[in-house]
């Protein structure tokens, strides 16, 4: 009789952790690609329609500007994307493709010019790399570095120094992987 009281306690605190427990999430492959919709006088474009490219698997996501000319689109596989602007009145613009990273907030802010919507405008201006949606930091390791890079000592965990915010620490603390990351101690 206690062995099988014991086995019901053991299945109740298993089902117990298992409900209590949060979920765990891993880290998604993806970004998104936001901006601002703007007429030649720099006043936003609310209610235009915006479609983004997955120049790779040609997939189209679209959305429309709020009131504010912003747009959001989310969840994006990383890869190479192009922006085009659709708007009564103003030409259709299409920008040159770029590159979205994994958890990049991508922003591609789009500049319209009067005009018949039959006509497009191409744009190959360089938008900024540097993040100013996000303050996250992060990068990606492709294969071919890996393959490449020398590890001394072949300890995998010198690979995390490649990454932006990664600095080396004190070498006496006695942790695993003297790195400090993001300003934090070891």
């Amino acid at each position: 009789m206690t062995s099988r009281t014991e086995l019901m306690l053991a299945v109740l605190v298993a089902l117990t952790l298992l409900v209590a427990a949060p979920p765990v999430l891993a880290q998604d492959a993806t970004g998104k690609v936001v901006g601002t919709v703007m007429d030649p006088q720099s006043a936003v474009v609310p209610k235009a329609t915006v479609n983004v490219k997955n120049v790779s698997t040609g997939i189209v996501n679209s959305t429309t500007t709020d009131a504010g000319g912003q747009y959001q689109v989310l969840n994006l596989t990383i890869g190479n994307y192009s922006v085009t602007v659709e708007k009564e009145g103003f030409r259709k613009t299409v920008t040159k493709p770029y590159s979205l990273e994994i958890n990049q907030s991508l922003r591609v802010d789009v500049t319209l010019t009067v005009g018949a919507t039959s006509q497009t405008v191409e744009v190959n201006a360089a938008a900024s790399q540097v993040e100013t949606y996000n303050s996250t930091l992060g990068a990606s390791v492709t294969s071919r570095e890996l393959v490449d890079m020398p590890l001394n000592g072949r300890d995998i965990l010198d690979l995390a120094r490649l990454e932006p915010g990664v600095t080396d620490q004190n070498d006496e603390n006695g942790a695993a992987g003297s790195f400090s990351i993001g300003g934090g101690r070891t």
